[in-house]
């Protein structure tokens, strides 16, 4: 018995040590200033506009990048295809070659719109510096606000604070995608629950 708890209170210890350090986002150090991001970003302000409330960039290690902008009251979701990590690496270009971009757009009630507005602004005017964040292959997310500047989250572990950021990133992507009036109604609905639950942790 003793053996077994010296074996497992490392593991423990180490698991909170995660978890504390995914309770907040990172600064974004390189973020948006190498040619990479720049061209990302640059594609993203084309298809969506450059004038923003909230800025969501997500790049996978093995998957073609995306992300979710709020403009005015109205969400977009701009998918890459293929990665520009893999087009731009494949010719050492960052800025020339042609990605096709799709974008969907939908609106989103100006309550709603404030609220998470405030959401990503109170958890990147909290970023900080973490021994143990980041790793080499998973999913980096990136949240800007004109006024908050940048933080960061690395595949956050479930149900920490960083992960229910990213959970509600993909509600907004998902939102973005719709049309009809009854599943924007039910989108929108799981949208402000997670807010709730966001505004009560």
């Amino acid at each position: 018995m003793k053996r077994f708890l010296l074996l497992t209170l490392p593991m423990c210890i180490l698991q909170s040590n995660i978890t504390h350090a995914q309770s907040v986002l990172e600064p974004c150090r390189e973020y948006p200033l190498s040619e990479y991001y720049q061209g990302i970003e640059k594609r993203v302000d084309v298809a969506a506009g450059a004038e923003y409330q909230i800025a969501l960039t997500t790049i996978p290690s093995f998957f073609p990048e995306s992300a979710v902008r709020l403009v005015d009251s109205e969400i977009y979701y701009v998918k890459f295809k293929p990665s520009l990590w893999a087009t731009g690496n494949s010719h050492m270009d960052f800025v020339s070659p042609k990605i096709n971009i799709k974008v969907y757009h939908s609106p989103i009630s100006q309550e709603n719109a404030s609220k998470i507005v405030r959401i990503y602004s109170a958890a990147i005017s909290s970023v900080r510096e973490q021994d143990d964040a980041g790793g080499l292959d998973g999913t980096s997310y990136y949240f800007r606000t004109p006024e908050a500047g940048c933080g960061s989250a690395w595949s956050p572990e479930p149900e920490t604070d960083n992960a229910i950021l990213v959970q509600l990133l993909e509600l907004l992507a998902k939102h973005a995608t719709l049309s009809r009036p009854q599943e924007m109604k039910r989108s929108e609905g799981a949208i402000s629950k997670m807010i709730e639950k966001i505004e009560a942790r």
